[in-house]
């Protein structure tokens, strides 16, 4: 259990960084991604996010795969 504490970890720093832009968890309506799109660069918090999303992806994976349930039987 206290694996999985590194995945959430990461998605909270991600989720308040989100949430310091106005880009917090929202619901697919028309309109939800134009009404945030500028011509501006995007800023380098967000550009980090990514890395904040592959981080947790491969924290669970690793946690995963090191708690498979043996075959019984084998």
């Amino acid at each position: 259990m206290l694996d999985m504490l590194e995945p959430f970890s990461e998605l909270e720093c991600v989720t308040l960084i989100l949430k310091e832009h106005g880009l917090g968890l929202t619901f697919p309506v028309p309109g939800m991604i134009m009404k945030h799109w500028t011509s501006e660069l995007i800023s380098a918090d967000l550009l980090a996010i990514r890395g904040g999303y592959q981080r947790a992806l491969d924290a669970a994976k690793q946690t995963q795969s090191s708690h498979r349930p043996k075959d019984v039987g084998t």
